[in-house]
Parts: C-alpha cells; structure tokens; sequence
C-alpha cells in the first residue's frame, strides 16, 4: 500500500486491518491512483531532466556553429583582402615596360602588401645551369643581386620549382633536409617558390615557360600555407604576361629605332651619286647608331667565304 495512503487511512479510519472489506475495492484504487500518480511525477521529473540537458547540448552546438561561422566570416574577409591585393598588385606592374622595374615592383609590392619576411626572383642563368637572383627586397636584395646569388637548377626550393613547374612549399625549413640556409637570411623558417610561367602552343601541344621564380620568405614556422601558395601562382600567372608585355614593348622599341635608323641613312645619302661614298657614309652613320664600329665586306660570296 501506498505510504501516503496509509498514513491517511491510519489518521483518519483507525489500523488498516479494522476497515470494513466492502471499502477494500475502493482503497485498492485509491492506492492504484497514489501510485500512478508517482509515475507520471517522476516521468515529468525525468522529461524535464532530459530536456534540460538537451537545452544545454544545444546551446553549446549554437555557440559552436556562432564560432564557425564567425571564424568562416574571417576567413572569407581575409581572402577577399587579399585577392583585391593581388588585383592592385596586377594592376601596379601591368605599367611597367623595363623588366627591371618590372621585377622591382613585384618584390617590394609583395613583400610590403602581404608581410613576408624577404621576397626575390630568380630567373634561369645556361652559363652556371643555376637559378640566379635578379632582384631582391631591400639592402639585403641589392647585396645578394650583386653578389650573383644563384642556386642549383633542380635543386632545393626554388631550384625544384624551376625544374618542374610546380609550387614548392617548405612551411618549416627546419624539417627540410634538402633547404640550404643562407646567412644573408637568418630568420627564415618557411619558404614558398612559385614558377612564374607562360604558356604557348607549340607543335600542336600547349607548353610551359619557366620565365622564373617568385620566391617568398617567412621568419615564423608554419605561416606559409596552401593559401598563400593559390594566391602566388595567381599573381604570378599576372607577372608572366608583364614580362611577355615588357618584352614586346622592348623589341618594338628596337625594331622602331632600327627603321628610323634606316630611314636616317637613307635620307642622308640620297643625293649621293658615287657608290664608294655611299657606303661609306652608311656605314659612319650606322657605326654611330649602334654605338660600335662598322664596316662592309666587298666581293663574291665565294670571296667572303674564305675570308671568313
């Protein structure tokens, strides 16, 4: 019987053996509806339990997700940031039409706009078969530029880079066994070299131009990242056409300097009629436009033959 019932009864109606039999149906439902009605309290008791738990886990699961979307919002700020960097960067260097400045530009731009520890380029030098500095931020790039720093071609960062046309990635170079240090550059401890390349058809087959290396720099382990690494070979890819855009500017210039060099002579020796001070004049007046001596072989092309 239920405790409180008995109390109750006890109170109320004497011992619970002196109550009449005809009331014991009744008692036994009212017991029944005592103790039903414990088990719907407890069954609140644990729902309740249960859903403050679940509140809580909840809760923790918002705050969570708050965090995630919070650190995602970050990063898509970051990114944004930095591809509009990129773009101005692109943007700066597409008016250059002397490699130097060209180079120059990029190096100080990169280094300044994103932080990095030191930034260079190296480009391919046949005569050493080796990766050569052509510029470098700041004093320490004009000491190693004048000093012809090169690296092994197919070697290390930036020579694996060259070889095969891919980004090479050394975010801790203390884990490197192939990074070799250079003391111009104590606090290096990630390196990140991203080919600078242009792509032609040729036979038939799209080909890539190895037109160099943008090598970046950085004094903490670990920063360099995947990251940085997409947003280079972006930039780079824009560095590509600025050379190939200087170039061309360059052998305009030329070819534009040679025809009015032409036209020049011709003008001058117009009204010539001897032919000997025909050739001499041209030859003075071209003498002193390519800055050099000049001079004009006679004869056969037998005769030229053997006196070459």
């Amino acid at each position: 019987m239920h405790r409180l019932l008995e109390r109750q009864l006890k109170r109320h109606a004497g011992p619970v053996e002196s109550i009449p039999e005809g009331w014991q149906s009744f008692i036994d439902a009212v017991n029944e509806a005592y103790r039903q009605a414990d088990a719907d309290r407890a069954l609140l008791e644990r729902s309740l339990d249960l859903t403050s738990e679940e509140l809580i886990e909840r809760n923790q699961q918002l705050r969570q997700r708050i965090a995630e979307l919070e650190q995602a919002g970050m990063v898509l700020e970051r990114r944004a940031r930095q591809v509009q960097t990129i773009t101005e960067i692109a943007q700066e260097i597409a008016a250059a039409t002397e490699l130097d400045e060209l180079f120059r530009l990029v190096v100080t731009l990169v280094k300044e706009r994103f932080g990095y520890y030191h930034a260079q380029i190296f480009r391919y030098d046949p005569e050493l078969n080796a990766m050569r500095v052509v510029e470098g931020y700041g004093e320490v790039g004009e000491k190693m530029k004048a000093a012809g720093h090169n690296l092994p071609y197919g070697q290390g960062v930036v020579g694996t880079a060259a070889a095969t046309g891919e980004a090479v990635l050394s975010s801790d170079v203390s884990q490197d066994s192939y990074w070799t240090p250079n003391p111009d550059l104590p606090d290096t401890w990630g390196e990140l070299a991203v080919p600078i390349k242009l792509r032609r058809m040729e036979d038939g087959e799209w080909r890539d131009d190895v037109l160099g290396i943008l090598d970046v720099q950085s004094d903490t382990a670990g920063a360099l990242s995947e990251e940085d690494q997409v947003l280079l070979l972006g930039l780079a890819g824009q560095i590509a056409v600025a050379i190939q855009r200087s170039q061309l500017f360059q052998q305009a210039q030329a070819r534009a300097r040679r025809e009015q060099t032409l036209r020049q002579i011709t003008t001058r020796v117009r009204g010539f009629t001897d032919p000997e001070a025909v050739v001499r004049t041209a030859v003075r007046e071209l003498g002193t436009a390519l800055g050099r001596p000049a001079f004009v072989r006679l004869g056969s092309a037998e005769e030229l033959r053997m006196k070459q």
